[in-house]
């Protein structure tokens, strides 16, 4: 081998050894992917329950969990007849290893008529695989999203989890 290929192909594998690198770095702080998360409120809040979060590249968000869903109405320990939909929403990086997110749920009565919403925003620091965070909850009754006839606040609940890996 010449010297000027060895030296071609020591820049070749170098360049892939630096993009590797730096690509593991940048993954290790990215929201992007599916989380199972707890949510834990402190005593005489909601009891914990488990959600998935699933971060997609553009920016949105979707969530689903074991306490509001679309049978939920139908546990007798629920302390309020409602089911949910998933929820939908939005996120965005607020620092090398935080994000800032929202999702918002459609809340329906136990008939299946249309109660409000339900508001989660919150913040959380990736590390790697790990989650931690923590995010303040809303009830909001009526239709109109931008006002609310009656607004039930759950407080700030800390969460932590761990990324789904293939």
């Amino acid at each position: 081998m010449t010297k000027q290929k060895f030296t071609l192909l020591f820049l070749i594998v170098a360049a892939f050894v630096g993009l590797s690198v730096a690509n593991a770095s940048s993954y290790h702080h990215k929201p992007v992917g599916t989380w199972l998360v707890t949510v834990e409120f402190p005593e005489g809040g909601p009891p914990p329950f488990k959600e998935f979060l699933v971060f997609n590249a553009g920016g949105t968000l979707t969530e689903t969990n074991t306490t509001l869903h679309a049978n939920s109405a139908l546990n007798p320990a629920s302390p309020l007849p409602l089911n949910g939909s998933m929820g939908s929403g939005a996120w965005k990086r607020i620092g090398k290893s935080a994000v800032k997110f929202t999702f918002i749920k459609l809340v329906f009565g136990a008939g299946g008529v249309h109660e409000g919403y339900l508001r989660v925003s919150g913040k959380a620091r990736i590390n790697g695989n790990y989650w931690t965070g923590e995010a303040s909850t809303e009830l909001l009754f009526g239709t109109d999203l931008d006002n609310p006839l009656n607004v039930i606040p759950f407080g700030t609940a800390p969460s932590s989890g761990k990324r789904i890996k293939p």
